[in-house]
C-alpha cells in the first residue's frame, strides 16, 4: 500500500514537472526578426515567438501604428520588442535593420521572412512595373535579409533558424484569380530555400519555408468574393487562421526542429492534395 502512495506521489510530482516544462519559454534567450510583424500571419509570429520567450524586432515597411500596437502586447508577456522601419527590398534598409538588432541584443538567432505582397493582374495586361515590384518585395527581400542575417550569424558561430513564409502559389497555379508574377515569386521562394538550407548546413543554419493556403487576414479582403470558391476548394472547407501558421514558424524556430532543413512545409487544409 505505501508502495503505491510513493508512486502515486511520483507520478503527480512528474506530471507537474511535464506541465511546467510546457509553459518554459523554448525560446528563452534568443533574438528574432519579423519580417512584415504588424498583422496577420506575422502579427501572429510575434505572439507565438513572444510567448516562449523571444526578443523579437518587428520590421515594417509602413503601418509602424499597427506594428507598434503588436510591440506593445508582446512586451506584456515579458519580453523586449521593438519596431524598425525597414523596406526588405532595399539593401541599404536591410543592413541598417541587421546592425540595429545587433546593437541592441547583440546577436539574431530566428529571422522569419514575412513580408510579401500581393496583386492580380492577367499576364497580357502586367506592367513591367508591377511585375518588378512584386519580384523585389516577394523574392528579392527574401534573399537580402537571409543574405545579411545569415551572414551574421556565420561570423558569431550562431546555429539560427531561418524561415522563409511562401505560399501554395509556389506549388500550384491557383484559380480563379490570375496572378503568374506572385506564383513565379513564391515558386523562386522555395528553390532559394533549398538553396540556402545547403549552402549554410555546415554553419548549423536552418533555412525551412511554409507554405500556406487561404489564410484568414486582412491582405485577402481584395477578393471577399473568392472566398466561397477558395473554401469550397479546400477539403477541410474553412480558411486557416494565422496562429496555424505561427505554431508552425514557432516549431521551425525552436531546437525541436534541429534536424529539419531544406523542407517547405504546406499548410492549407488539403486544398493541394486535390
Amino acid at each position: 500500500m505505501i508502495f503505491f502512495k510513493t508512486l502515486s506521489s511520483m507520478m503527480i510530482s512528474l506530471l507537474l514537472l511535464s506541465a511546467l516544462d510546457c509553459f518554459a519559454g523554448e525560446l528563452d534567450g534568443l533574438n528574432a526578426i519579423v519580417t512584415g510583424g504588424s498583422r496577420g500571419i506575422g502579427e501572429a509570429c510575434v505572439f507565438a515567438l513572444a510567448r516562449e520567450g523571444a526578443n523579437i524586432a518587428i520590421a515594417v515597411n509602413k503601418s509602424t501604428d499597427e506594428a507598434k500596437k503588436v510591440a506593445e502586447k508582446s512586451k506584456e508577456l515579458g519580453v523586449d520588442v521593438c519596431v524598425i522601419q525597414c523596406d526588405v527590398a532595399n539593401p541599404n534598409d536591410v543592413k541598417r535593420m541587421v546592425d540595429a538588432v545587433i546593437k541592441r541584443w547583440g546577436k539574431i538567432d530566428i529571422l522569419v521572412n514575412n513580408a510579401g505582397i500581393t496583386h492580380g493582374s492577367a499576364a497580357e495586361d502586367l506592367s513591367f512595373e508591377d511585375w518588378q515590384r512584386m519580384i523585389n518585395v516577394n523574392l528579392t527581400g527574401v534573399f537580402l535579409c537571409a543574405q545579411a542575417v545569415g551572414k551574421k550569424m556565420i561570423e558569431q558561430g550562431i546555429n539560427g533558424s531561418i524561415i522563409n513564409i511562401s505560399s501554395i502559389c509556389g506549388h500550384i497555379v491557383v484559380v480563379p484569380q490570375k496572378q503568374c508574377h506572385y506564383n513565379a515569386s513564391k515558386g523562386a521562394v522555395g528553390m532559394l530555400t533549398k538553396s540556402l538550407a545547403v549552402e549554410w548546413a555546415d554553419h548549423g543554419i536552418r533555412v525551412n519555408a511554409i507554405s500556406p493556403g487561404y489564410i484568414k487576414t486582412k491582405i485577402l479582403d481584395f477578393a471577399k468574393e473568392l472566398h466561397p470558391i477558395w473554401i469550397e476548394k479546400t477539403p477541410m472547407k474553412t480558411m486557416g487562421q494565422p496562429e496555424d501558421i505561427a505554431e508552425a514558424v514557432l516549431y521551425l524556430a525552436s531546437p525541436k526542429s534541429k534536424y529539419v532543413t531544406g523542407s517547405d512545409w504546406v499548410i492549407d487544409g488539403g486544398y493541394t492534395a486535390l
